[in-house]
């Protein structure tokens, strides 16, 4: 049996550094601790504690897999908006190792090592897909969640499950079920073999003809045999109604045949057709007569192209010979033109000469221009720099005079904001001195009030101030009175409790006692003696013995008494109660007085010290305003005094008139100079414009713009060149002599057209060609027609046939039809008996196979009922008696009704009670309360408030935990929620009797301080193997 000695945790959940999370749950002897108590505030890591001990033990955290389903959800989701972990703490560097090392007092294995790796593929670190093994170590852990969900989170089904999972009952249990499923299964197929019964009896039918099928078979033989009626197969018992279905199909689609009769008798139609035409189709000879008259006629179109190609030909003739005089003409009018362009170059030659020498004087004046104007350009930037000296010199005369007139305002200003300087720096250290001051006070203030804060919440605990009648004598006297009262109260307690103890004492030996007279009575009645068997005193007869037996009161009395005793005790109790109430309250209500009075002074003063403050930042700021006017005018002022200030003014205006004396007659000379180069500009403008003037008129003299023309139409990017206009003359020469021979010889080819075409009139050939053509296409259509008609009715290709072929396959198919008239209608003869004898095979069929069906149903079904049911019954009965019987054992009954009373959470239902139910699909394992007299039973979920219900499942996990056979231990996660604190005196003192009786160890946590230190108090280390231990902050075990 194992007990816990040390837990070393790294890198798991809250906990990041082992030196910061190791558990040491040992004695000062090295031994494993009874009871340990572990005190933190929620959120520091005391459920860490316990899923690190759960996870380093069993490999797995059970409690995230009660909903795992809904949590694995809500983690995706989580995980998409950040990293999430179940196990890891995320915030440990890369290089900490997450693990769990435990040691124990085990000698099989002291040292408990459990380390964590995720697997690549998991999205979270805890796989909620892997459902967890059911470990021992289960049934000695009890988290929050369990006690919470075990009665009333957890429906009666779920709790079935659970328990289910225990390793030595889920194979019964899956063979229960499967039993079940068993039974289920064994009862629906009696069901529909009962209703398969029915339904075979319904569709036997009453039908005379037994040897239709047998006929049915002989005329199928018949048609395949004499027609080769492949398509048809045999029927028997076996066939399926889709068969039937095909066979049918079969012998309409034979029996429509008549279609195909009227078919043949259409195809000797067409044969008739193409034999002898009628009106719309030629006939076979007809066929070929116009093929032979086609040729014919596209003969006579062969002999007529020709002779229409040269009439073609002459008109083309008589085209050219136009354009050629056209051409020619153009040649010769270019040639005159080009002779008189040659005849005026000359005079072009001179006007050319005299413009070139214009234009060149033209350049050298504007050069000249350019000159002056570059001279012009420097005189005009002169006078910008002598005026803008002038003007500089003006403007500082002027500011100059400006500053000496502010002089005396400026010495006035200074003054007034040196005196508003100091005024307005001794008001602010005045204000900031009273800050100070408010500041202090109010700290005292705050201080007072703190302390009266923290005197009424150790009131309020039951820890009383401790003060002088001479600090104040009403709260002196009330402390006092307190103390007593609270003293008396516990004195009065512990008597309450001693009656109590001497009253159960007391009625179980009146109960002893009583039994023991009854047997001295039943002694006396037998022996009708005088002498008493119980003290062997001698009475005066039988009768007075009975009466002195049968009236004995001492032990009533001595019980009356003692409850006599106990009921003052009580009311001493309630009276000591309400005065230490009424004292206690009146005791607040003097502190709270205080606290009221002191708040309110308080937050006047704060008033007062927020206005002083925003007082002294308003002054700050206008000092500051004040004291950035001083400096801005010393500035103006340049650092130096008034006079030295004043005596500068004047030396900068003595120096700016003697600037403006040099640059007034410097501006009157560069003015001369400007006004005299804008003279010379104008004069030499006026020369430029004249000889332009010139030049364009020999520009457009006759013969210049005749040669410049005549280049520029024809070789525009040239050079005006008099080789090129005789190149252009002899050229022109060559082509007119060249047009008046092909104009020769294109008339001569025209004059020999005329006189071949002589005996031909164009429009008649043209008329005939038509009549041809119009012929031909007709006959083609009529042959056309033909040829379609016996390839869409007959499929006869008649393209490359003659007469005599196409003839005798027209006979032979004339013949083939016939026959296959006279078979078809054979065929439809006996199709349409097969049919008669088809229309009953259906029901034929169905009727002798339900007789087959119905006679292996109720073979089977008295072999269900005779033989079946009574093995799986009796063996479903004897797994459900031995599951029933395993729970009642497992879950202990009898010592979680001892613990439960023990603790005593309700005045009447005192008995708790397991039952399974299977009668439902889904089994329920239920829990019950019943009363003192087993009259009622309760469901606790719907009747117990939260505090009666936490406490019977903290009853039912410690009965489970108490009878492990591995772990000595038990882990408790935050027991005493909703506990009132008559349970949690109760709960401790069972707690204490489970470490000193049974030598278990339990490990316990708790958020509630108080309940922490009275632990301390209930179960001290000194005479108690207990530990105390606290974390101090998120995942962090104080030092001790």
């Amino acid at each position: 049996m194992m007990k816990f000695k040390k837990i070393e945790i790294s890198g798991f959940r809250i906990y990041d550094d082992p030196k910061d999370a190791t558990f040491d749950l040992t004695t000062a002897s090295d031994k494993p601790a009874g009871f340990i108590s572990l005190y933190a505030p929620n959120g520091f890591g005391k459920t860490s504690f316990y899923d690190a001990v759960e996870y380093g033990i069993t490999g797995s955290i059970n409690r995230f897999f009660v909903g795992n389903r809904e949590l694995d959800k809500l983690a995706n989701f989580q995980n998409q908006q950040n990293e999430l972990s179940f196990i890891r703490n995320i915030k440990s560097p890369p290089d900490r190792e997450t693990y769990i090392n435990i040691t124990t007092d085990s000698d099989k294995k002291p040292i408990i090592n459990k380390k964590f790796k995720k697997h690549g593929n998991q999205i979270h670190d805890l796989n909620f897909k892997i459902k967890p093994e059911v470990h021992e170590f289960q049934k000695v852990i009890l988290s929050q969640e369990w006690i919470t969900a075990f009665l009333t989170e957890q429906n009666g089904e779920y709790r079935y499950e659970k328990f289910m999972e225990i390793p030595e009952l889920s194979s019964i249990n899956e063979y229960y079920n499967k039993l079940k499923q068993t039974c289920s299964v064994h009862e629906t197929k009696k069901n529909k073999l009962k209703e398969d019964i029915a339904e075979f009896e319904k569709n036997i039918q009453n039908i005379d003809s037994e040897n239709l099928l047998e006929a049915v078979n002989k005329q199928i033989q018949l048609l395949i045999e004499k027609f080769k009626e492949q398509s048809l197969t045999f029927l028997s018992l076996e066939s399926t109604q889709e068969d039937i279905k095909r066979f049918k199909d079969i012998i309409a689609n034979r029996t429509i045949s008549s279609n195909y009769e009227s078919e043949l008798v259409k195809l000797l139609e067409y044969v008739d057709i193409s034999k002898s035409g009628n009106d719309s189709v030629i006939g076979l000879k007809t066929y070929f007569s116009i093929q032979e008259r086609i040729q014919n006629d596209r003969k006579k179109l062969l002999e007529i192209q020709p002779l229409l190609e040269k009439f073609e030909s002459l008109e083309k003739t008589g085209i050219e010979i136009d354009n050629i005089k056209k051409s020619q003409q153009i040649h010769i009018d270019d040639k005159n033109r080009v002779t008189k362009v040659i005849s005026d170059f000359p005079e072009y030659e001179r006007i050319l000469k005299e413009v070139q020498e214009k234009i060149s004087k033209i350049s050298q004046t504007e050069a000249i221009s350019e000159d002056i104007n570059k001279q012009l350009g420097e005189l005009n930037r002169i006078e910008i720099e002598l005026r803008s000296q002038l003007e500089t010199v003006l403007r500082q005369l002027e500011e100059l005079a400006t500053k000496k007139a502010k002089i005396p305002e400026m010495k006035a200003e200074f003054e007034h904001l040196n005196n508003l300087i100091q005024k307005t720096d001794k008001e602010l250290n005045d204000k900031k001195g009273q800050a100070d001051k408010n500041e202090k006070e109010q700290r005292e203030l705050e201080s007072a009030i703190t302390n009266l804060q923290r005197i009424i919440k150790e009131i309020t605990d039951g820890f009383y101030p401790q003060i002088s009648e001479d600090e104040n004598l009403e709260v002196s006297e009330l402390v006092q009175k307190l103390e007593r009262g609270e003293h008396l109260l516990s004195n009065e307690n512990t008597t309450l409790k001693s009656l109590n103890t001497t009253i159960k004492q007391q009625e179980t030996l009146n109960q002893t006692i009583s039994d023991f007279i009854k047997a001295g009575l039943s002694i006396v009645n037998e022996r009708q003696s005088s002498s008493c068997p119980l003290c062997e005193q001698v009475y005066g007869s039988y009768s007075v013995l009975v009466e002195k037996i049968t009236n004995n009161k001492a032990l009533d009395e001595t019980l009356k008494t003692l409850l006599a005793q106990k009921s003052k005790s009580e009311l001493r109790i309630s009276d000591l109660t309400t005065n230490v109430k009424q004292s206690r309250e009146q005791l607040l209500s003097i502190y709270s007085q205080q606290l009221d009075k002191l708040s309110t002074k308080n937050q006047k003063e704060r008033q007062l010290l927020e206005s002083l403050r925003l007082n002294i930042k308003d002054i700050e700021v206008e000092l500051n305003i004040i004291k950035e006017k001083n400096e801005i005018q010393k500035l103006d002022l340049k650092g130096l005094s008034f006079e030295i200030f004043e005596k500068q003014i004047d030396e900068n205006i003595k120096e700016a008139n003697k600037v403006r004396d040099i640059v007034s007659p410097k501006i009157s000379i560069n003015k001369e100079a400007i006004d005299k180069a804008k003279e010379q500009l104008v004069s030499l403008k006026n020369q430029i414009d004249l000889i332009k003037k010139e030049n364009e008129s020999l520009i457009n003299n006759e013969k210049y713009v005749s040669v410049t023309g005549w280049f520029n139409e024809y070789f525009p990017d040239k050079e005006i060149n008099k080789e090129l206009l005789l190149q252009r003359d002899s050229s022109l020469t060559q082509s007119i002599s060249q047009f008046a021979t092909k104009l020769k010889e294109t008339e001569e080819k025209s004059d020999a057209l005329n006189q071949e075409l002589t005996s031909f009139k164009r429009e008649n050939l043209l008329q005939e060609k038509t009549e041809l053509e119009k012929l031909t296409h007709e006959n083609d259509l009529k042959l056309t027609a033909y040829r379609y008609f016996l390839k869409d009715n007959l499929n006869i290709d008649s393209s490359q046939m003659n007469e005599t072929t196409l003839s005798n396959i027209i006979e032979e198919k004339q013949t083939k039809y016939k026959a296959d008239i006279e078979r078809t209608q054979s065929t439809q003869l006996e199709y349409q008996k097969l049919e008669k004898y088809s229309e009953n095979v259906w029901p034929f069929l169905q009727s002798e196979n339900a007789k087959m069906k119905l006679a292996n149903a109720i073979e089977e079904l008295d072999f269900l009922e005779q033989k079946v049911e009574l093995v799986i019954t009796t063996e479903r009965d004897n797994a459900r008696t031995y599951l029933e019987n395993r729970i009642k054992n497992f879950f202990h009954e009898e010592l979680i009704n001892k613990l439960y009373r023990k603790i005593d959470p309700h005045p009447d239902f005192k008995s708790v009670k397991f039952k399974a139910n299977f009668d439902s699909d889904h089994p329920r394992l239920d829990v019950f309360v019943e009363n003192t007299k087993n009259e009622n039973v309760l469901i606790p979920n719907l009747y117990f408030s939260t505090a009666q219900i936490n406490i019977l499942s903290l009853s039912i996990f410690l009965a489970t935990a108490l009878n492990s056979k591995v772990y000595n231990c038990i882990f408790i996660d935050d027991p005493i929620q909703s506990m009132d604190s008559v349970n949690v005196l109760s709960t401790i003192d069972l707690f204490r009797s489970i470490v000193v009786n049974e030598g278990k160890q339990i490990v316990l946590s708790t958020h509630d301080e108080n309940f922490h230190n009275l632990l301390k108090k209930k179960i001290p280390s000194g005479l108690f193997e207990s530990k105390f231990l606290e974390l101090e902050s998120f995942g962090k075990v104080r030092v001790n």
